[in-house]
């Protein structure tokens, strides 16, 4: 649901310092003359990101320079957007001063001219038509048209509405693009002296605005889906507690899956007790839950709003997961694969993690995923991080971890909730509620299927 950019963002510890400020930045993208600023400033300086990228893969020193003194003029036009931005938003207010002192250098100014002038004359080696004779290749002229326009004309005549991506935009090869500048050898002297006057001056790491900016947008855009389906959003508290709080959470990512009817679960980890186990029925929600929890509290330490009522977290300096893997393990069984990923995990993590584990050693036998399941929930329990680990080993017990269960409701046939409570019985399950329902004990089922008569 977001961007590589700004997963990659996320991926970094927030300072808590930040986090009020990068929140206070979203509740001002509600404004939507502020949020259209940052969109256009995130064009600007994303195409000025493409151009230096496009530049470090070239070697021709003529290509690199023309491409030098348009990476500038985007730099520029960025600078003066950048500085023109108006907002009660302290961390708003502090880039625009910032930018604003940038702009205001007479060597700025210099800049900025002579990169808009030497563009302008760049322009004309952007603009060029070719023609191609199709005798010089021995074929016809072919009458077909492209696949997409041929879909579209297809979907049209059944009425069927059809979203086709954008037509490609077929970019120069590199040797074509220097024979053509090699052809305007006064705009390449230009150029050169362009670069030398203003190689120092200008500073490439104002291109990390791109991804900084991708990442206020595209959350900011994933948080108006989310209100758009009537969820709640809530900026969560940070306090110096030692807790995760929250207070009817929801897992959105379900709105890929078009769900109408999410559940939302409070969740409460502090205390005594950090970290729980979570059993229950297959298909209950127990998966649902571990990402409701992950994505909620990864959206606020990032200093976004969380999808729940209310939320209150204590320091959490990251978020680990395992989930099984799907996939074949070349030269190791799934048992060792998954002890190698919870060893980085352990080996890896702060004082103050989250850790979610889904199933984790499921695949051996009852017994060694008993014991395994129970060493690591130990290990982790007393390490004081907090955690949540959904597993079928039900005989698996560790000091200081609590137990969670998804619930049924007994009023209605059984039927599952999607709701996580305290299990107060040990070894609950979504079989002993239909047993429950219907009467039934473990030694009728036994007497049955052995051949005995049931005792009622």
């Amino acid at each position: 649901m977001l961007p590589a950019s700004t997963l990659e963002v996320m991926s970094g510890i927030c300072p808590r310092s930040d986090i009020p400020l990068r929140s206070e930045v979203f509740s001002a993208m509600d404004e939507p003359s502020l949020n259209k600023r940052i969109l256009d400033l995130g064009k600007i300086i994303n195409a000025a990101s493409s151009l230096d990228a496009a530049s470090s893969e070239v070697s021709d020193k003529k290509l690199k320079d023309v491409l030098f003194v348009r990476t500038a003029e985007r730099i520029c036009a960025f600078c003066m957007k950048a500085a023109e931005i108006t907002s009660d938003c302290y961390f708003i207010k502090r880039i625009a001063d910032f930018f604003k002192s940038v702009c205001s250098d007479a060597s700025f100014e210099s800049l900025k001219k002579d990169a808009n002038s030497l563009c302008e004359k760049l322009s004309v080696l952007s603009k060029f038509t070719v023609t191609v004779q199709d005798e010089l290749y021995g074929g016809e002229k072919s009458e077909k048209s492209d696949i997409c326009s041929r879909l579209k004309a297809a979907a049209d005549e059944l009425e069927i509405e059809l979203d086709l991506p954008v037509p490609l935009e077929y970019r120069a090869s590199d040797e074509f693009a220097v024979s053509l500048i090699s052809d305007s050898e006064e705009l390449c002297r230009k150029a050169s002296d362009f670069c030398d006057k203003y190689k120092r001056l200008i500073d490439l790491s104002i291109l990390g605005y791109a991804e900084e900016l991708d990442f206020y947008l595209s959350i900011h855009s994933l948080l108006c889906r989310i209100n758009e389906a009537g969820i709640p959003l809530c900026r969560p508290r940070i306090t110096d507690k030692d807790e995760i709080s929250f207070r009817s959470a929801y897992d959105f990512t379900l709105l890929e899956k078009d769900e109408k009817n999410i559940v939302p679960n409070d969740v409460y980890l502090g205390g005594k007790e950090k970290f729980f186990f979570l059993g229950g029925a297959n298909g209950g929600g127990k998966t649902t839950f571990l990402r409701t929890l992950g994505i909620n509290v990864l959206l606020a330490i990032s200093g976004a709003p969380a999808a729940a009522h209310s939320a209150e977290l204590g320091q959490i300096d990251g978020v680990f997961t395992h989930f099984p893997h799907d996939e074949h393990f070349e030269g190791e069984g799934r048992f060792d694969n998954e002890k190698r990923r919870v060893s980085k995990i352990v080996a890896s993590m702060g004082r103050h993690p989250l850790i979610l584990l889904n199933e984790t050693y499921s695949t051996t036998n009852e017994e060694k995923s008993v014991v395994s399941t129970s060493e690591l929930a130990e290990l982790l329990c007393k390490r004081g991080v907090y955690g949540i680990y959904v597993t079928h080993a039900h005989e698996a017990q560790a000091d200081g971890v609590g137990r969670l269960v998804v619930t049924v409701d007994e009023n209605d046939g059984n039927r599952r909730t999607y709701k996580v409570a305290r299990a107060f019985e040990e070894n609950r399950s979504f079989a002993e509620d239909i047993l429950k329902k219907y009467g039934l004990t473990y030694q009728q089922l036994d007497a049955v299927f052995s051949g005995e008569e049931a005792v009622k």
